[in-house]
C-alpha cells in the first residue's frame, strides 16, 4: 500500500525524466535510514534540452540514490543525490530541406517581432509594469512562508554525487 504511493510520489517528481514503467519500490525504504534506491531506470527523451542539436537514442542510470535524513530539513545534515552508471547515447538531429526552411523562417520572424518592440520602444519609451507584490513571497507556501524556508535550507544543503556519466554520440 505504501509503495504505491510512494511510487506515484516519485513518477510525479521523476516523470519528466524517468520511464515510470521502470520505477520499481520495495518496502525495504521504510525499514532503512530514509534511504530511497532506484535501479536500473530507463532515461525519456526529454532529458536532452530540445536547444541542443542532438536527440537521446537510448539513456539508462544503473544507481538512483537519495539520502534524505530528517536533519537535512532543519539543517544540521547534509541531503545526498548519487546517479551512478549513466549512459547517453545520443545522436544528431537530422533536417531535411522543409525543416530548415521552417526553422529560418521562425528565426526570422522572432527577429522581426523583435525590432517592431524595440522601435515602439524608441518611439514610446519602454513600457513600465505597475509594482505588485509576487504571489510566491506571499502566505505559508511562499518564498517568506515555513515551507519556502524550509526548502531553501534543503537545497542549500543539498549534495550530488554523479559517478560514471558516460555520453556517446553515434552517427557522426
Amino acid at each position: 500500500m505504501l509503495e504505491g504511493a510512494l511510487k506515484s510520489w516519485i513518477v510525479y517528481f521523476l516523470g519528466q525524466y524517468v520511464e515510470s514503467q521502470t520505477v520499481n519500490v520495495s518496502a525495504k525504504l521504510w525499514q532503512s535510514s530514509e534511504r530511497l534506491k532506484l535501479e536500473n531506470l530507463t532515461l525519456r527523451s526529454s532529458v536532452v534540452p530540445s536547444w541542443l542539436p542532438f536527440r537521446l537514442k537510448t539513456g539508462f542510470i544503473g544507481l538512483f540514490e537519495a539520502d534524505l535524513p530528517i536533519s537535512a530539513i532543519f539543517g544540521s545534515a547534509s541531503a545526498k543525490i548519487k546517479f551512478q552508471d549513466v549512459l547517453l547515447v545520443l545522436e544528431p538531429l537530422k533536417h531535411d530541406e522543409e525543416e530548415l526552411q521552417d526553422e529560418i523562417s521562425a528565426l526570422v520572424d522572432l527577429k522581426m517581432s523583435k525590432l517592431e518592440q524595440d522601435l515602439q520602444d524608441r518611439w514610446n519609451g519602454p513600457q513600465v509594469p505597475e509594482y505588485t507584490v509576487p504571489h510566491e513571497s506571499e502566505g505559508y507556501f511562499g518564498t517568506d512562508g515555513w515551507i519556502g524556508r524550509t526548502m531553501t535550507k534543503l537545497i542549500d544543503n543539498l549534495q550530488v554525487d554523479i559517478r560514471n556519466l558516460h555520453i556517446r554520440v553515434e552517427g557522426v
